[in-house]
């Protein structure tokens, strides 16, 4: 009986001592693995400071308004022209030099446009057959002198062409026998035959329209009823002309 405990003790001695030793053989446990402290956190780059805002340009000042074009005509213009005039009065001129002196003051009862075809001036309109011309005059208009220009103003001027002295234009007029005021503001000139060139002839010098108070006077004073006044006072014979 002893015997066999024994045998029983020194087998389990035996059992204690293999698990002794199998647990001191087995792999030690990893240690776990040290946890890093967490990385610090990137530093937030520094900040640069923010720029104070531009200033607001100053706004530009509103453009001045585009001046307006005169009504009437203003300033001074300045001429040189080759020579004086040797008389202010177009019926007694035969120069051609002498046109730029007299369109400032005189018109025309009809003129010639740039298509070279005739135009009302003095006369609105006008009627031609083989014995007559009637020309319809332009109501409202004055002489510088203030003097109506009408049909009698006309026929003071054809006749001072054909019969004034000297009158080197009534070759100009040579077809016209008479001329005749139908109304204040109508006038017929009265033809010995059909005129081709009259009213051409009455586009230039002899046309011309002298206030009839200022036709003896008109050499040295010309009055018309055109865009300019002759200004005595201001000009200088044979140096200086002045028309306002």
């Amino acid at each position: 009986m002893l015997t066999q405990l024994k045998r029983y003790a020194l087998t389990f001695g035996l059992v204690l001592m293999l698990v002794a030793l199998s647990g001191g053989c087995a792999a030690p446990t990893a240690a776990p693995a040290a946890t890093q402290p967490p990385a610090a956190t990137a530093a937030v780059a520094a900040t640069q400071p923010t720029a104070a805002p531009a200033a607001p340009k100053p706004a530009a000042p509103p453009a001045a308004p585009a001046a307006k074009a005169p009504t009437t005509p203003q300033g001074t213009l300045r001429h040189a022209h080759p020579i004086a005039p040797t008389t202010f009065n177009p019926h007694q001129n035969q120069a051609n030099l002498m046109e730029t002196y007299y369109q400032l003051v005189y018109e025309t009862l009809v003129a010639i446009g740039k298509d070279l075809k005739f135009e009302p001036q003095l006369a609105t309109e006008w009627q031609i057959t083989d014995k007559a011309i009637t020309f319809k005059l332009r109501q409202g208009v004055v002489f510088h002198d203030g003097a109506p220009f009408n049909a009698q103003a006309v026929i003071a001027n054809l006749n001072d062409v054909k019969n004034g002295t000297p009158a080197p234009l009534k070759g100009a007029l040579a077809s016209v026998q008479s001329v005749d005021a139908l109304d204040d503001m109508t006038v017929r000139l009265n033809l010995s035959a059909f005129d081709p060139a009259l009213l051409l002839n009455l586009a230039g010098f002899a046309g011309m329209q002298v206030s009839p108070a200022a036709l003896k006077t008109a050499d040295k004073t010309p009055v018309g009823t055109g865009p300019w006044a002759y200004n005595a006072q201001d000009s200088k014979t044979d140096t200086n002309y002045t028309f306002r």
